[in-house]
């Protein structure tokens, strides 16, 4: 099944972020797939850095320590600890989706390995 959430939760100091990780306590989904603007996720801002080196594949562990900013970090920490998985894709790019969803690898996946086939 696939739920699509959009907004906050309309609480100070919850990101939209955030608020989607308290839903799934109800919903136990195991992946969350992040649209956004970007592609993934990169070592730097690539809308701000040409050089930005984009990531397959990253842990929770690596994102936390390097700051990137993807995610707020509470939602990282809560992915991490109910052991999430996340799929970073660009929202500009619908074709993402139906690549994801045809078994081809898009985006960055975040999580504590590799997708298995």
């Amino acid at each position: 099944e696939i739920i699509i959430f959009g907004g906050g939760v309309g609480k100070i100091g919850y990101s939209t972020d955030s608020g989607i990780i308290l839903a799934n306590d109800k919903l136990q989904c195991d992946l969350l797939i992040k649209m956004t603007n970007v592609d993934g996720v990169y070592n730097d801002d690539p809308n701000k850095n040409p050089n930005a080196i984009k990531y397959d594949f990253i842990t929770f562990e690596k994102v936390l320590e390097d700051g990137l900013k993807i995610m707020d970090e509470q939602a990282i920490l809560e992915c991490k600890n109910k052991n999430i998985k996340i799929l970073v894709i660009d929202f500009y790019k619908y074709i993402e989706l139906e690549d994801f969803f045809e078994g081809r690898k898009v985006g960055t996946l975040i999580g504590e390995k590799e997708w298995e086939n």
